[in-house]
């Protein structure tokens, strides 16, 4: 047996172990390539889905964002309408009012005799003036008086006409609710009459006499006004009960 054959089989087995180690490594190469090539396709889609689904729940929220707002915006604005109309209505007759309303609001209360007191409001509280007119009154001197005591007589003038005007408003009642009526304007006059002498002796009081008069006319115009003020109250809720028991008169029959 010659070399050439003894070594035959060893060279062909080195070339077979090559050959094998070439193609492994080929086919890993390969397989590696694959997998990085899907790497990179798959993270830019990744991206883009994160990219997508951010995108989308942006849009989500900015499309309701304004009309959150508008809601919420018209939920205040209805809250202040509200508001605001409760505080401009009227109180309607009878209803009560609540002790926290502060203002210029003038409390009617009806009494035992069936009567209506207040303080000074509504037309005739506004033309009396009576804390800002009677703190005049108090303040002024000897003096100063002539001013003052001028726009008293002007206030009272102007009252005794919304008065004579509430008196011609009464003569449609009848019955009972007249008599009350022509009551409270009896005694507005009354206290009308009281104030204009109280009025005439400030303007005629010396130096020495000045400051009792002063008071005395503020006393009385407090109480002109307090009286003025009621008879227009009474008015109102007579007329008002008086319509209305017209009215359930008219229905019974």
């Amino acid at each position: 047996m010659s070399l050439v054959t003894l070594l035959a089989p060893a060279a062909w087995a080195q070339v077979g172990g090559t050959v094998n180690a070439t193609t492994n490594a080929a086919t890993n190469a390969a397989a590696n390539a694959n997998a990085a090539a899907q790497r990179q396709v798959a993270a830019p889609a990744a991206a883009t889905s994160a990219g997508v689904t951010a995108g989308a729940q942006n849009a989500a929220n900015a499309a309701t964002r304004p009309v959150s707002g508008a809601v919420n915006a018209g939920v205040n604005a209805g809250a202040n309408a509200g508001a605001n109309v409760n505080a401009t209505r009227p109180l309607q007759s009878g209803a009560a009012v609540n002790s926290s309303v502060t203002g210029n609001v003038a409390p009617a209360v009806q009494t035992s005799s069936g009567m209506v007191t207040g303080t000074a409001g509504g037309t005739i509280g506004a033309s009396l003036n009576t804390a800002e007119t009677t703190a005049q009154i108090r303040q002024a001197g000897v003096e100063t008086r002539k001013a003052v005591l001028t726009t008293v007589d002007s206030r009272i003038d102007a009252t005794e006409k919304s008065v004579d005007r509430l008196q011609r408003s009464a003569r449609r009642l009848e019955g009972d609710i007249r008599d009350r009526a022509n009551a409270a304007i009896d005694d507005a006059k009354a206290k009308e009459k009281t104030v204009r002498g109280s009025l005439k002796a400030a303007r005629k009081a010396g130096a020495e006499e000045w400051s009792e008069a002063r008071e005395r006319l503020a006393a009385d115009y407090e109480a002109y006004s307090q009286s003025a003020a009621s008879a227009e109250a009474s008015i109102g809720s007579l007329e008002t009960r008086g319509t209305a028991q017209s009215t359930s008169s008219a229905v019974r029959e």
